[in-house]
C-alpha cells in the first residue's frame, strides 16, 4: 500500500528561517544607516560651531629669528687683564658708553718712560736752541767787528795815502797798511762764509731735534692712547646682544679679541623660514603677521631666498613699526604669511572631521531636533576658520564633530 509522505511546512527548518531573519535584520539596520546619514537625532553633548560673516585669510605657518641689519663689533685694541664689567648682554648703550675695563701693568711702565722721555727730548731741545743762539750771537759779533775793523782801516788807509803822495812815510810802512786792510776784507769774507755754512748746519741740527721732539711726543701719543683704550667704549648706540667668549673678570683679553656685539634694535627684521610645499605662491609684498611674545606685529616680505634648504623656503619680512625693547636679536618668533584676504564672506571654525584637501565637504547642519547631512562648498581656509562659498547660511550652527559613530 502506497503512502504519501506529509509535507513538511518551511517554518519547521530552522536553518531557513535563521537566514531569512538575519536578511530582514540587516535589511533593517542599513535603511537605518542611510536614514542616519541625512538625518540623525541631536545629542545635547556634541559641541555646535555657528556660520558668521567675517575675515578670512589664507595662510602658511613659519618660524624664524629676528636678524639686525645693522651690527657692529667691540673689539680689544690693546691686551689687558679684565677688571671691571661695567655692561651686560641686553643693555642698551649709547656712543661713547664704557663695557669694561682692562689693567696692563706693562703699559703703565711705558707710559712713564714715554712721558719722560719726551720731558728729556723738550728739554735737550731747548738746551741746543740756546746753543744755537749763542752761537749765531757770536758770529754776528765777530762779523761786526770785522766791519767795524775795515771801516777804521780804511781811514786809515785814505790818511796815509796823502802821507805816502808827500813822502812823509816810507813805502814800507805803506805798503803794510795795504796789506792789513785787505786782511780785514778777507776776513770778513771768510766770516761771512762761515755764517752761510753755520745757518745750514743749525738748520740741519734744528731738524734733527724736532724730528726727535716729534717722535718722543707721537710715542707718547700713542702709548696715552693705548691707556685710553684700556676703558672700552662703545662706537655707536644699540643693545648688546653677546659678550665674547671669557669675557669675565680677570680674564686676559689679546688684541684683536672680540669683546661684545652690539644691535641696532630699529634694524631688526624677521629671517622666516616656510615648509616648501607651503611656499609655491608666496611673493614679495605678501603681509606677515609675526607673533612676539603674545603680541602680533605686521610685516611685508621684502625678499625671497632663491634656494631651498631641508625642503624649506627662507623669506626676509620687514616690519611697518618699530618693535618694543623686548624684542631682541636672534630672538625665535613664529609667524604667518597671509597668502590671500577676503572680507565680509560666511565662516565657520572647522570641524574636526573637515578635510583642508576637498573644496566639496559634507557638514552636518542642526535642523530642529537632527543634524542634516549638507554639501557645502569651501573657499580660503586656515587653521582657525574655513570660508564658506555654498551650502551654509549667516546662523547656521554646524557639528564641530561626527553626530553619529561611524
Amino acid at each position: 500500500m502506497l503512502s504519501i509522505p506529509e509535507r513538511e511546512s518551511w517554518f519547521a527548518k530552522p536553518t531557513l528561517w535563521g537566514i531569512v531573519m538575519l536578511f530582514v535584520a540587516l535589511l533593517t539596520l542599513s535603511l537605518w544607516q542611510i536614514k542616519g546619514l541625512a538625518s540623525s537625532p541631536v545629542d545635547a553633548n556634541i559641541p555646535l560651531v555657528q556660520v558668521t560673516l567675517g575675515d578670512v585669510a589664507s595662510q602658511a605657518a613659519a618660524y624664524g629669528r629676528l636678524i639686525p641689519r645693522v651690527s657692529s663689533s667691540l673689539v680689544a685694541k690693546v691686551e689687558g687683564n679684565i677688571s671691571q664689567l661695567h655692561a651686560y648682554p641686553g643693555t642698551e648703550v649709547e656712543p661713547g658708553q664704557a663695557i669694561l675695563s682692562l689693567v696692563n701693568p706693562q703699559l703703565q711702565r711705558e707710559f712713564q718712560i714715554a712721558q719722560l722721555e719726551w720731558q728729556i727730548e723738550q728739554a735737550n731741545y731747548q738746551s741746543e736752541t740756546l746753543n744755537q743762539q749763542r752761537r749765531v750771537t757770536e758770529l754776528a759779533n765777530e762779523i761786526a767787528i770785522a766791519k767795524s775793523e775795515i771801516t777804521f782801516a780804511d781811514k786809515e788807509i785814505s790818511t796815509l795815502t796823502v802821507l805816502h803822495k808827500q813822502q812823509l812815510i816810507g813805502d814800507l810802512e805803506f805798503l803794510r797798511a795795504n796789506t792789513r786792510v785787505e786782511q780785514l776784507y778777507l776776513k770778513l769774507e771768510l766770516l761771512n762764509a762761515s755764517a752761510d755754512s753755520i745757518h745750514l748746519g743749525l738748520a740741519a741740527e734744528r731738524g734733527v731735534l724736532d724730528a726727535k721732539l716729534k717722535a718722543a711726543k707721537l710715542r707718547l701719543a700713542l702709548i696715552e692712547s693705548d691707556m685710553i683704550e684700556l676703558t672700552v667704549l662703545t662706537n655707536s648706540s644699540g643693545i648688546i646682544g653677546e659678550l665674547g667668549d671669557n669675557i669675565e673678570v680677570g680674564q686676559v683679553i689679546r688684541k684683536g679679541d672680540l669683546i661684545a656685539k652690539l644691535t641696532d634694535p630699529d634694524t631688526l627684521y624677521a629671517r622666516l623660514n616656510i615648509l616648501a610645499m607651503d611656499a609655491s605662491d608666496i611673493a614679495i609684498g605678501m603681509l606677515v603677521k609675526v607673533e612676539l611674545k603674545g603680541q602680533f606685529y605686521m610685516a611685508d616680505i621684502i625678499r625671497i631666498h632663491p634656494a631651498i634648504e631641508d625642503n624649506q623656503i627662507t623669506v626676509e619680512a620687514q616690519f611697518h613699526d618699530d618693535l618694543p625693547s623686548l624684542a631682541k636679536a636672534n630672538q625665535s618668533v613664529s609667524a604667518s604669511v597671509i597668502r590671500q584676504h577676503k572680507e565680509h564672506v560666511l565662516r565657520l571654525t572647522p570641524p574636526i572631521y573637515f578635510d583642508p584637501k576637498q573644496s566639496q565637504q559634507i557638514f552636518y547642519v542642526k535642523q530642529g531636533a537632527d543634524f542634516v547631512a549638507t554639501e557645502v562648498t569651501v573657499g580660503l581656509v586656515n587653521r582657525d576658520v574655513v570660508e564658506v562659498i555654498s551650502g551654509l547660511r549667516e546662523g547656521d550652527w554646524v557639528a564641530a564633530q561626527l553626530p553619529f559613530e561611524q
